[in-house]
């Protein structure tokens, strides 16, 4: 059941990427660094909005899926666990309260960020203290590149770049987890 929900933390990355590019190529007026990415969900263009809010519910549905293994698992993964819970709420409601919802919509998005932040920032913790300190790195080293593209970019650059980051994070953990299932028969012998 671990792989399951491992995979599921995978597609949750994957299928918010491959709508998010198909959301592009159905909207000619978006551009990256031009636009936001919720202007695709709001575009006027139904196939790209179609695309774009489907890919933020999917990719929540896999994220919940995904977060329900990470609470299952030791202790000092829970905390991660939850927030992962709460970003993969918070995306499926980005998609449903789009841009077009004004401020609704932005304090969602903002939250989705501070939970997103969070929750990379706790797995930081958790990982070096299993003794996986190469993707503690690489997760503060993908914080520190967001950080950088806040105070130094436009927020249609800053934007794509930090959700392109969460995506990263969220399937290198689940590879994570898919590779610490192959030295666990089952997580109820830990």
């Amino acid at each position: 059941m671990e792989r399951l929900y491992s995979i599921c933390g995978l597609l949750s990355s994957v299928v918010f990427l491959a709508l998010w590019v198909a959301a592009a190529i159905f909207d000619p007026d978006w551009a990256l660094g031009k636009l936001s990415l919720s202007d695709l969900g709001s575009c006027g263009i139904a196939s790209a909005e179609i695309c774009f809010n489907m890919g933020c519910a999917l990719s929540g549905v896999f994220g919940i899926i995904f977060a329900v293994g990470i609470i299952g698992r030791k202790d000092m993964f829970r905390i991660v666990g939850i927030l992962a819970m709460c970003c993969s709420i918070l995306v499926i409601c980005i998609g449903i309260v789009d841009l077009g919802y004004g401020a609704p919509h932005r304090y969602v998005a903002t939250i989705y960020g501070l939970f997103a932040t969070a929750c990379m920032i706790a797995s930081i913790y958790t990982d070096w203290k299993i003794g996986m300190k190469r993707i503690s790195i690489f997760t503060l080293a993908m914080l520190l590149l967001c950080a950088i593209m806040m105070f130094t970019q436009t927020f249609e650059v800053f934007e794509p770049i930090a959700i392109s980051c969460v995506m990263i994070w969220t399937a290198s953990q689940a590879i994570k987890f898919l590779m610490m299932d192959k030295n666990i028969p089952s997580m109820s012998d830990c």
